[in-house]
């Protein structure tokens, strides 16, 4: 649970680095409810980046499990770029942890930033008593980084009810944070939808939707991005291909078997098929039965990952 982007230095054993204590969707585990007020916050579809001042002493952006990711060194980038300013006031906070979702417009997930290329702050901790500070503090709020946006809920069904409206069309979802700092993360059905389409669709996840239309593979490229879609192209247009070229080859082989051989006679045609790679497809030609369901386990893909988690 704390563990998740808890940097230790190798020698000291000391903590240099901490993140949020894992937290969950709302109904994913039994989390007891408190009684308390919350806030709730946009829930940002990036990566989580967290501060952690390098061997050369320059505040830089690791990952929750990397100081290498593309995302970590390209964290790091924006900071010392478009933040070069905040670097000195980083270095005197002292024992303090940053963390930042990071919006990199090559690394759309589902939402669309249009572009954007920031780093937005999302929390700081004390690393020390892993207390968490006030984004308000001037301390962390005179740093001068974007805040994620607040809505108005009372209850978390009306934060529910909040996130399948309209303003949240193009967004996550929210995190709602209670007093005693509980976090629960509430998101959007059609972004869970896009998501799961994403980040989980692998090329045999293509093939069967093609290959039995449930559901349709045009689903693929409804709202989904656009380096999603263009990859969904590509694996599509390869089966496709893969198909034409089996059954071209299989008609192309069959008439000239049929040609070469007595009309009827079966043994002979079973002759000159027997050596073909696809002889069961011409024996199904010969007898006037369907051969699809052949075609299609020939094209069937290996094993391989899903589209994109990182890059």
């Amino acid at each position: 649970m704390a563990c998740r982007g808890l940097i230790v230095h190798a020698q000291t054993g000391d903590v240099v680095g901490r993140g949020f204590e894992k937290f969950f969707n709302w109904g994913e585990r039994e989390v007891a409810i408190p009684n308390e007020p919350f806030v709730a916050y946009e829930k940002l579809d990036g990566s989580l980046g967290l501060s952690y001042v390098d061997a050369d002493e320059l505040p830089s952006v690791a990952t929750r499990g990397s100081f290498t990711s593309y995302q970590a060194k390209r964290g790091t980038q924006v900071l010392r770029s478009t933040y070069a300013h905040t670097l000195d006031k980083i270095l005197a906070l002292g024992k303090v942890t940053l963390c930042w979702e990071i919006i990199l417009p090559e690394y759309r997930i589902v939402v669309d930033y249009k572009g954007r290329e920031d780093l937005v702050l999302l929390a700081a901790f004390d690393l020390e008593t892993g207390q968490e500070i006030h984004l308000d503090e001037p301390r962390v709020a005179d740093l001068g980084f974007p805040l994620a946006r607040r809505y108005a809920a009372s209850t978390l069904e009306e934060a529910q009810a909040l996130i399948e409206g309209p303003l949240f069309d193009n967004a996550e979802g929210v995190v709602v944070r209670f007093a005693s700092g509980l976090r629960l993360k509430l998101k959007r059905e059609e972004y869970l939808r896009l998501h799961r389409i994403v980040t989980g669709v692998t090329p045999r996840r293509v093939w069967e939707m093609l290959k039995d239309g449930t559901p349709p593979v045009e689903r693929l490229f409804a709202g989904t991005p656009a380096p999603f879609q263009e990859w969904a192209r590509t694996e599509v247009e390869k089966i496709e291909a893969q198909r034409a070229e089996i059954e071209g080859a299989s008609q192309e082989a069959f008439r000239e078997i049929v040609a070469a051989v007595p009309a009827g006679d079966r043994k002979a045609f079973a002759m000159q098929a027997a050596p073909h790679r696809y002889r069961a497809i011409l024996f199904k030609m010969y007898d006037n039965q369907p051969y699809d369901e052949i075609v299609w386990k020939l094209v069937r893909p290996g094993p391989a990952d899903p589209f994109r988690v990182e890059v």
